[in-house]
């Protein structure tokens, strides 16, 4: 049997943005820059975001196609962890 909850599943998509962001930091000096102060931005619940801080996000996610699939993978599964509340509904989810 197979568990899936949403902190577990999280926690990963948000370890390989981490790991992602650290690679680009070493060998990029400009999305080093670009990248520094940024971790929040990209963990954070993207409507929690200010517009500042959307703009910057924006900015960071249109420079790096591999972060930005990534953080658009981390907020897919939000949403269906936000809708998906109980067993049934997840079965339903899974084998519709």
């Amino acid at each position: 049997m197979v568990v899936v909850d949403r902190f577990h599943v999280m926690k990963q998509l948000n370890e390989r943005m981490n790991q992602v962001c650290r690679r680009l930091q070493n060998k990029d000096t400009d999305m080093k820059e670009a990248l520094k102060g940024s971790r929040w931005l990209l963990v954070k619940n993207r409507s929690d975001l200010s517009p500042k801080e959307e703009s910057h996000l924006c900015k960071i996610l249109d420079n790096c196609r591999e972060l930005r699939q990534i953080y658009l993978l981390k907020e897919e599964f939000r949403t269906i962890f936000k809708k998906i509340n109980n067993k049934e509904k997840a079965e339903q989810f899974l084998y519709s």
